[in-house]
């Protein structure tokens, strides 16, 4: 099982910390997927973090990476500086642990199970079909973590984060069922990195 650590925010730019998770070849990965590389990175002004798997399809014999699984965690009080991150990938099933905190005090926390082989996503207590979408957002209201399943990400690993998030803030302005100011804040956010949140063409 793989443990990374997010340190302090430093600035508030999209790319100001971006942390990169090999996870060790120990365990032989089944299923429909592979999982071979974990990015993550803070949203602006403290507002939460992304996190990403990269990998491939198992039965394709060309191995491009493209995201998998994205998970967008909107925290709307920007306080919560820190994060800490927790997973990793087993023969069939691959983990997201991620908490929010500031200093000793956690403000939300969310566990995500995904079934590489039945393509099964399990966030807190909700499950999606993976197909139907491979990116989430999480947003905590009333002491509880809402989970928004979006369209997910055509994109091959070259794609930088920001490109990423600015697909999936475009995903998220544009749905009326997550609350405006969520909308809002991201839709700002696309503003700010709209040279690069152009979405990708799907991989061949």
């Amino acid at each position: 099982m793989t443990k990374f650590e997010t340190s302090r925010l430093k600035g508030s730019t999209i790319a100001c910390m971006i942390f990169v998770a090999a996870i060790p070849a120990c365990t032989k990965q089944t299923g429909k997927f592979v999982v071979s590389n974990r990015k993550a990175i803070q949203l602006p002004g403290n507002s939460g973090s992304m996190d990403v798997l990269l990998g491939f399809e198992s039965r394709k014999t060309k191995h491009s990476q493209a995201p998998l699984l994205t998970i967008v965690a909107y925290d709307p009080t920007k306080n919560c500086t820190n994060v800490q991150r927790a997973g990793g990938d087993g023969a069939m099933v691959s983990t997201i642990n991620v908490s929010h905190y500031e200093d000793s005090k956690t403000c939300f926390h969310y566990g995500c199970i995904w079934n590489r082989t039945s393509d099964e996503v399990a966030i807190n207590s909700s499950s999606f079909d993976r197909s139907n979408g491979s990116a989430f957002l999480l947003v905590p209201m009333n002491n509880n973590v809402v989970v928004y399943q979006l369209l997910g990400i055509n994109a091959t690993e070259q794609v930088s984060m920001e490109s990423i998030l600015g697909e999936v803030s475009n995903q998220i302005s544009s749905q009326p069922e997550i609350p405006s100011h969520v909308r809002q804040y991201f839709a700002q956010n696309l503003k700010r990195i709209a040279p690069e949140s152009s979405p990708s063409e799907p991989e061949k």
